[in-house]
């Protein structure tokens, strides 16, 4: 495995949990009323912290992109476009943006849980199949807090955004032939 996708993939989850706790030590509205960590990016005081989490997720997911073979490491760029476009679209703005938005939201989270079942088929390791599990289990305790069948919509998708980033990582730590191997361009 190559050093540098590996660093890379820590630094993306380290930069998004990191600012967004950041965030979340602001206000903890985010969590409150069923409201998505998307919140903090929409309002004055927790918008530099959100966004720069965000924005320094998707650049080390591109970067470590560079060093892993296709097709995953398109996925993970596709995976960096669509934290961008997340940012990019706050869903208070308007109509327009709320359904950009949740659009957006729609692609990045069947594609979050493709890249890690993808893994875990390959894989099939005690520790990438919990994950899975775990990721799972958050992305349908989000979707039923978005359908407002519950209350805990930040709640599931943190869950759901952690165990990905950590199957991400355990995954780059172990690399397998054909996944997440060197790429042949190396250079950083």
């Amino acid at each position: 495995m190559n050093p540098a996708a590996l660093r890379d993939l820590v630094l993306a989850q380290v930069s998004f949990f990191g600012f967004l706790l950041v965030a979340a030590l602001l206000t903890d509205q985010g969590f409150m009323n069923n409201h998505g960590p998307s919140y903090y990016g929409e309002h004055v005081r927790t918008a530099v912290p959100f966004g720069l989490g965000l924005a320094l997720s998707a650049g080390f997911t591109w970067r470590a992109a560079v060093h892993l073979d296709e097709p995953f490491a398109q996925a993970l760029r596709v995976l960096a476009v669509l934290f961008l476009l997340d940012l990019a679209t706050p869903d208070t703005v308007d109509g327009a943006f709320y359904w950009t938005h949740v659009a957006v939201s729609a692609a990045l989270f069947p594609l979050e849980l493709g890249i890690a079942a993808a893994i875990v088929h390959a894989r099939r390791a005690p520790v990438l199949i919990v994950l899975l599990a775990v990721q799972l289990a958050a992305g349908l305790v989000a979707m039923f807090s978005q359908l407002h069948a519950i209350g805990f919509l930040s709640e599931g998708i943190v869950a759901y955004q952690l165990a990905f980033g950590l199957l991400l990582i355990v995954a780059a730590a172990r690399p397998a032939e054909g996944l997440v191997g060197a790429a042949p361009n190396t250079a950083p």
